[in-house]
């Protein structure tokens, strides 16, 4: 890679609150795959490699569903670190609720679904 190629290379970030991001990138019984958003993402991000961060924020109200789905993790916030904790890549998007069998992490009101 050139210096030149390498100064306008582009990084997408993913910022998620606390404990999410462990859904994805800990060692989990049934990990989280699909990411479920009110909107669709930039188009330029499907196909790409998206860095996910963990932010300050807890989810403390989706706590025991979190746990319900991946008992293994802690509830306690001081587990669960603040910053990039891992990437995926961004195979698909469905602007539509969409039944994967695969997938129990999903929320009825959610409009579309990053698939990593």
């Amino acid at each position: 890679m050139s210096a030149a190629s390498a100064s306008t290379a582009r990084i997408y970030v993913l910022s998620l609150w606390r404990p999410w991001p462990a859904t994805f990138f800990r060692q989990v019984a049934r990990p989280k795959r699909v990411e479920n958003r009110s909107k669709p993402p930039p188009r330029n991000v499907l196909g790409s490699w998206v860095a996910f961060h963990a932010g300050q924020r807890f989810d403390h109200g989706r706590l025991p569903m979190i746990l319900a789905n991946a008992p293994e993790l802690s509830g306690d916030p001081k587990d669960h670190p603040v910053g990039l904790i891992g990437m995926a890549f961004i195979a698909g998007c469905w602007d539509r609720v969409v039944a994967l069998p695969e997938e129990q992490w999903g929320s009825v009101r959610s409009r579309t679904r990053f698939r990593a």
